[in-house]
C-alpha cells in the first residue's frame, strides 16, 4: 500500500512539475504554462487589429505625394502631411555638407509659422548633407527628411547662440 501511495505521489509531482530537494526533502513547484487565457488572446487580437488598421491608414495617408524633379528626372517623393508644403531648396538650402544652411532653415520656419492658424505647413528636406547651426522650430510644422537626408550640426561653437 505504501508503495502504491509513493507511485501516485511521484506521478502527481512529475505531472505538476513539483521538485523535491534530495537533502532536506522540501518541495518546490514550477508551472511553465505556455497557453494564453481568453483575455490575453483577446488583447493580442486587439493589438493585431489596431496595427493592421494603422498600416492601412498610413497607406491612404501617403497617397498624396510631393515630388522633386531635377533635370526632368524624379529624384524623391515625400508625403503631403500638411495643407502647404515647402522644400528647403526653395529658401536657398544646399545639401552639399559645405554650405551653412541655417538662414535657409530660419527663413523656411519663419514662413511656415504664418500658416499656424491655417492647418500648419510642412518643410521637406531633400536627400543630402545639410550643415547648420541650431535653429528653433515652430508649432504646427512637419519637418520631413527624405531617405538620405542628414542634418549636421556645425562644430564651431561660436555659431551656437543662446536662443
Amino acid at each position: 500500500m505504501a508503495n502504491t501511495l509513493f507511485r501516485r505521489t511521484l506521478a502527481n509531482n512529475v505531472n505538476n512539475n513539483v521538485h523535491t530537494h534530495p537533502m532536506n526533502g522540501t518541495t518546490t513547484s514550477s508551472s511553465k504554462s505556455t497557453s494564453f487565457t481568453m483575455l490575453e488572446r483577446t488583447r493580442i487580437m486587439m493589438v493585431f487589429v489596431f496595427l493592421c488598421v494603422a498600416a492601412l491608414g498610413s497607406i491612404f495617408l501617403v497617397r498624396q505625394k510631393n515630388v522633386l524633379v531635377l533635370l526632368g528626372e524624379q529624384v524623391w517623393e515625400s508625403p503631403k502631411l500638411r495643407p502647404v508644403v515647402f522644400n528647403l531648396t526653395e529658401f536657398g538650402g544646399v545639401g552639399d555638407c559645405v554650405t551653412l544652411n541655417t538662414k535657409a532653415f530660419e527663413s523656411a520656419i519663419s514662413v511656415i509659422s504664418k500658416f499656424r492658424n491655417k492647418g500648419g505647413a510642412q518643410l521637406n528636406v531633400p536627400p543630402g548633407f545639410w550643415l547648420t547651426s541650431p535653429f528653433n522650430l515652430t508649432s504646427r510644422m512637419t519637418l520631413f527628411l527624405a531617405r538620405d537626408a542628414v542634418i549636421l550640426a556645425v562644430q564651431v561653437t561660436l555659431l551656437y547662440i543662446l536662443m
